[in-house]
């Protein structure tokens, strides 16, 4: 199918949902859905500009329920389950006081994406990088031994219609995973490169992203072949 560039949305929402709405116009889709966490983003042009209906989305402010790690154990709770007790950290001072139990506890920003920036029963040290804030909180959420499943669904109207749960495989194991029969396929953000199309097949690609290298400017170093 065609691609259709678009504003970046985290930098430039305005244009960004003004592009999109004019997509909607142009090409006029059944629905419209979101694979990833442009999710928030879509699910907001659409109440903005008037295409919500057509998005296949929850509205704002479940999709952040959803996504926080506070607000989510409070809602697994309420459904009757047992999530582990989490705890909001707004500040330097909030983290120490968690410093002396950091090795039972799971630390991560209570909004982040594919488990990035995780800490699982670091070192108290460890917590000295930490830069929690008011408006960038971190939970810290105590630690439950046991299996690590991905589950993926979807629902309309409140009504499961699909519903898929595995067993995670780390990213650089996957190809030899489907090939072996350990797993059917994989639903994640594994890369589509030329090594891997020779070992499995992969779906049409959904969303594309490069790589930034950051480094310190007195550092000196001015290429990748210097690191």
């Amino acid at each position: 199918g065609r691609l259709h560039r678009l504003a970046p949305p985290r930098y430039a929402f305005d244009a960004f949902a003004r592009g999109l709405a004019d997509l909607v116009d142009r090409l006029d889709p059944k629905l419209i859905v979101p694979t990833c966490e442009e999710v928030f983003y879509v699910a907001e042009a659409g109440r903005r500009l008037g295409f919500v209906e057509r998005v296949f989305a929850p509205s704002p402010e479940v999709l952040r329920r959803l996504h926080s790690k506070l607000a989510f154990a409070d809602l697994a709770r309420e459904a009757g389950l047992n999530p582990p007790t989490t705890r909001q950290i707004r500040s330097r001072e909030g983290l120490a006081l968690r410093r002396d139990r950091a090795r039972d506890l799971v630390f991560k920003p209570e909004f982040s994406r594919f488990a990035s920036h995780v800490l699982i029963r670091p070192r108290p040290d460890a917590l000295k990088r930490l830069k929690p804030t008011p408006d960038a909180p971190w939970v810290a959420q105590d630690f439950v031994e046991g299996q690590e499943i991905c589950i993926w669904s979807a629902a309309v109207n409140g009504e499961v219609r699909a519903f898929a749960a595995g067993e995670i495989v780390p990213g650089l194991q996957v190809a030899d995973a489907v090939q072996n029969g350990t797993v059917d396929m994989e639903c994640g953000s594994t890369t589509n490169n030329t090594a891997r199309q020779n070992q499995v097949s992969f779906a049409p690609t959904t969303f594309v992203t490069n790589v930034r290298t950051a480094v310190k400017a007195s550092s000196g170093i001015t290429s990748i072949a210097q690191l």
